[in-house]
């Protein structure tokens, strides 16, 4: 197969990488990244020509990109990408459907649903770990210094939501009505969220606000996820943290900590590539909260904590126990008391947090590495009569 790789926003290098690895020719195409929801004329461009002189069998990419799977089809190419973000607003673009897509999704439940939508060739496909990336890192005495912790936290909180910018702005009636979408679903760590439908009223009233680029998705459930999962996000990690600090030492990295985030010992965001991996390694003890719009999906935070050999505690998934064997390869919780508890268990019992943590790293390496995944999407491309 002779593949060129495409750079979409915000993806990491893992993919390509793997992809190397694994033995598939690929070259890249030198332009500006991707946006899966922006025209991008001089990039389309670029590829086009690409396309015309390289002899290329696919066109490979880590989001799904409307423009690219239409250029494509144009010119009698393969498209494969891979998801890690839900929802992704490009999967309810028209071109989801060109038949010569092969459309890897990491959350099961939604790769139902695109399926249902005409989706051409959808497969779930769950994240992996760059077991050789992490595994080359070296930690120096300075590293274990800053970056040795009780207990950290490594994520965004999402601060910058919808819900915080026009709250204030809402009619009273409006107001207690969103509120109410937000409060209804809080800490709710025992069942997959399906995500909110709002009220015609409700989805009026914040329609006029802004313009929502949400292609084929239903206004609705777009502007819910937009306004309540967001905030959603925001209000459960400040609590998080805030409960935590009550007991413990907690360390958290963000580029983005709440106006609401009073507690903790809050350090700015670190490096995917490099620290972060360092304070996965180094931590006593990793916690994962899954964005509340991703409904059965385990996120990459999962695969990246346990890929360092790091000890995680995590809200439960549903696809989470398909993966990993829970209390013995990683640990978790349904409630901020079952947080608590396990976090006073597991200091209190330090060889069988290592004991988890050593099983979770197997669990990467024998299962859930990118050859792992590779493996798979090429079983899955032969399914769709690619060679």
């Amino acid at each position: 197969m002779n593949a060129l790789f495409i750079r979409a926003k915000n993806s990491q290098d893992d993919f390509l990488w793997g992809l190397l690895e694994y033995g598939v020719t690929i070259q890249e195409l030198n332009t500006p990244e991707f946006d899966p929801n922006e025209i991008h004329s001089e990039e389309i461009s670029a590829l086009s020509d690409a396309l015309d002189v390289g002899n290329y069998d696919c066109v490979i990419s880590f989001l799904f990109l409307p423009e690219v799977s239409n250029l494509c089809l144009e010119k009698g190419v393969e498209y494969i990408s891979w998801t890690y973000d839900s929802p992704l607003v490009s999967y309810y673009s028209d071109a989801l459907g060109n038949p010569n897509n092969h459309t890897f999704v990491f959350d099961y439940t939604e790769a139902e649903e695109l399926k249902a939508r005409g989706g051409a060739n959808i497969h779930h496909l769950p994240l992996a770990c760059n077991l050789s990336r992490v595994g080359g890192l070296e930690i120096t005495p300075e590293d274990e210094t800053t970056f040795s912790h009780d207990i950290s936290y490594v994520g965004n909180f999402y601060s910058d939501n919808s819900y915080n910018k026009f709250f204030p702005f809402l009619a009273d009636d409006i107001a207690d009505e969103l509120r109410r979408e937000v409060e209804s679903r809080m800490f709710a760590w025992n069942a997959p969220r399906d995500w909110p439908i709002l009220s015609p009223k409700l989805t009026e009233a914040l329609a006029k606000l802004g313009t929502y680029p949400c292609r084929n998705m239903d206004l609705a459930t777009f502007i819910g996820i937009t306004f309540v999962f967001r905030k959603l996000a925001e209000i459960e990690r400040v609590s998080m943290v805030h409960t935590l600090a009550n007991y413990f030492s907690v360390d958290v990295y963000t580029r983005d900590g709440s106006e609401f985030l009073q507690a903790g010992n809050i350090h700015s965001s670190v490096n995917y590539y490099t620290d972060m991996s360092k304070i996965f390694y180094l931590s006593k003890i990793n916690l994962n909260l899954t964005l509340p719009s991703i409904r059965s999906a385990v996120p990459q935070r999962v695969f990246d904590v346990l890929g360092c050999g790091g000890f995680l505690l995590t809200n439960e998934q549903p696809e989470l126990c398909e993966l990993f064997c829970v209390g013995e390869e990683i640990e978790t919780f349904h409630s901020l008391e079952e947080l608590v508890a396990k976090i006073k268990f597991y200091q209190a019992h330090e060889d069988l947090r290592l004991r988890i943590a050593m099983k979770g790293y197997q669990a990467i390496r024998e299962r859930h590495t990118y050859q792992h995944r590779i493996a798979k999407m090429q079983q899955f491309l032969r399914e769709d009569g690619l060679r």
